[in-house]
Formats: C-alpha cells, structure tokens, sequence
C-alpha cells in the first residue's frame, strides 16, 4: 500500500507540531522516521477528531473563509500547539506533577542549551591535565550530537582570568581531548 497524496497531507498538523515541539525543546534525541510519523498521526488524528465539524462547515461557507479555517487549522495551531507543549515540558510544576523525568535528555544539553545565560568555563583536558579557561556566551557553541561533544569557546583566558589577547576568535576542543568541565555560574545579563 502506498501512501496518497491526501494521506501525506493529513500528517502536516501532526509533523507542524512536532517539529517546533523539538526545535524549542533542547536535548531531545532524534526519534526513527516512524515514531515520527506514529506520533504525527496521533496528533494530526486528535486535531481532525476536534475540529471536523468546523472543516465539514467550512466547506459550505465562502472560499476565503474556507482558507482562513484550513490555514489555521493545518499550519497555525499546531505550530502554537507545538510551542505551548514545549514550555509546558520544561515547566518544572508540569514534570512534576506528571511524574516526568527532566526534558533533557542529558547533562551536557541541559548545561549548554543556552536560555540566554553565559557562564565561566574550565575545561581540563585528558593529555596532561592541561586546563583551559574560558567563557560559554552567545558566541559559543556545544555540539547536541551525542557521539560528538565538541565545545567551541568564544574567548579564553589564563589562570588568572585575565583574557587571553590574540589573533584567534577562539577555542575548539574535540570531546576525545575533554577529561571534564567545570562550569562557574554567573548572573544573567
């Protein structure tokens, strides 16, 4: 059995919505194509189960309202359905009240996903408890890709924390090189 067209297109609210569910929730590991289509006709099911007899009026009405409807229906709530699930999850009440283990698949995700916050890092590296002293800001980076943990540091500094003044925009450190991090919170700016 292939699929038709139509039955591609009745997964679009479902994929819509899972797709900015994962884009604003940090550290979600990447499902199987088919969990992804399972768990998009799930949604794109309940949304057509909620809102059938509003499509079903629609269709009698004017063609710009029908648009109007079938837009919103298909593309904008999801979409918003997608984001409210995502801060919902990371609401800590939320997880708490359901019993939900954090949305954070792992440390590193939880620490570098960003929010806005920078902080002091030192990150010692496994070839002759070398350390290196830097800054996590904007202008840095952490990979999400599980088998490759890499950190790039906008600035560094030495031990001193005085910046290190040089001709180079920063640190790239392999996570084969990284022994451990430790980071030093600091206020939001």
């Amino acid at each position: 059995m292939n699929p038709s067209f139509n039955d591609l297109f009745f997964l679009i609210p479902g994929l819509i919505c899972y797709s900015i569910f994962y884009l604003f929730t940090p550290g979600l590991r990447k499902k199987e194509i088919g969990t992804v289509f399972t768990i998009s006709f799930l949604i794109s099911t309940l949304e057509y189960l909620l809102f059938s007899s509003l499509l079903n009026q629609s269709s009698t009405s004017d063609s710009q309202r029908m648009l109007r409807i079938y837009f919103c229906i298909l593309f904008l709530l999801p979409a918003i359905i997608g984001f409210v699930f995502s801060l919902l999850v990371k609401s800590k009440s939320v997880r708490d009240f359901l019993s939900l283990g954090h949305y954070c698949a792992s440390a590193w995700d939880y620490v570098f996903s960003g929010y806005g916050a920078w902080c002091y890092v030192i990150v010692t590296l496994k070839e002759g408890n070398e350390k290196i002293y830097g800054i996590f800001d904007s202008k840095s980076s952490a990979s999400s890709n599980v088998d490759e943990r890499d950190i790039f540091l906008s600035r560094t500094f030495d031990s001193e924390w005085n910046e290190m003044k040089n001709k180079y925009t920063g640190v790239l450190i392999s996570s084969d090189q990284i022994k451990y991090i430790q980071i030093i919170k600091t206020k939001e700016k």
